[in-house]
């Protein structure tokens, strides 16, 4: 019978009030770590994000009116924009770009705060699998939304000689609002297909470098 208890999946020995406290308070203090340095290396990589972008766009930035020439590359990429646009414009969407991926940290974070709650729960191969997947597309179908504003901001090029305010978007929330009046709801999840495929293949991939063991 005391066996029986001790095995349980609903009662515990402790409150979880006092035994998980220390490491709650570790984990916390954790995420925060995890948060700043996220956020540091976004600032760091935010140049070179907005520049590839604007070399895989530049066709249809082109076609838009927006940019006279395509670029000779790289450095002519960061010297243009440098030139036309000034040095801090190489952060444009790192703020929307930082808040989606700082939210799908957290959410992630709430999600193994959770499962840690049902540490002696029997979870079967099948049930791992499909609740990873689940968490996995909906965290990106939360945070999608500040992605999508970071890339439309980081190709809403300035062209030489327009003034301050002659962009196309003038921050985060005007993506929100042009994007939802010209295109609705759907139009802020345009591409969220091919990053649940993405999802799915990875998560393939995965199970084949590593298999279950």
């Amino acid at each position: 019978m005391g066996s029986t208890v001790g095995t349980s999946s609903v009662v515990k020995p402790s409150p979880t009030a006092f035994v998980g406290a220390p490491m709650e308070k570790s984990s916390k203090a954790s995420l925060i770590k995890e948060l700043v340095a996220l956020g540091l290396l976004k600032a760091v990589a935010a140049p070179f994000e907005r520049v590839k972008l604007l070399l895989q766009n530049q066709k249809v930035i082109i076609k838009s009116g927006r940019l006279h020439k395509p670029y000779n590359g790289i450095l002519h990429c960061f010297a243009t924009t440098i030139r036309n646009e000034g040095i801090f414009s190489l952060w444009r969407g790192y703020t929307a770009m930082t808040t989606g991926h700082v939210s799908a940290t957290v959410i992630r974070f709430g999600i193994f705060q959770y499962t840690k709650i049902l540490d002696d729960t029997q979870w079967s191969y099948t049930r791992v699998v499909v609740s990873s997947y689940v968490a996995s597309a909906a965290t990106q179908f939360l945070v999608y939304p500040f992605l999508y504003a970071a890339t439309r901001m980081a190709t809403d090029v300035k062209t030489t000689g327009s003034n301050t305010g002659d962009r196309q978007f003038n921050g985060m929330i005007d993506v929100f609002r042009k994007t939802l009046k010209s295109d609705g709801i759907f139009g802020l999840y345009r591409g969220f297909n091919i990053t649940l495929g993405e999802l799915v293949t990875m998560g393939v991939l995965s199970k084949g470098l590593n298999p279950w063991k």
